[in-house]
């Protein structure tokens, strides 16, 4: 399997959280994306918890402004995106 550095994850309502250490443990860096504040740094402190670099990002997924602007500060923080989920 692939080692992926930095995956990005859009974790709204939980649709794809697990998915960052099931389908891809290896991942070193995750930036965690949400539109709920609130939830998105629950999910974040959790991920903290288990050892990861993570970072969160608020975004609505709906306006595309929103998106471009998080994946380009994702790119800024992090210096690439090796997977999106």
């Amino acid at each position: 399997m692939k080692k992926y550095k930095v995956g990005m994850v859009g974790v709204g309502r939980g649709t794809s959280y697990g998915r960052v250490f099931t389908g891809h443990p290896d991942t070193e860096v995750v930036a965690l994306c949400d539109m709920n504040e609130d939830a998105l740094n629950a999910k974040v402190e959790r991920i903290k918890a288990l050892g990861a670099k993570v970072k969160g990002y608020l975004m609505d997924v709906t306006d595309s402004a929103s998106v471009e602007d998080t994946v380009a500060q994702a790119v800024k923080d992090f210096g690439k995106i090796d997977i999106s989920v």
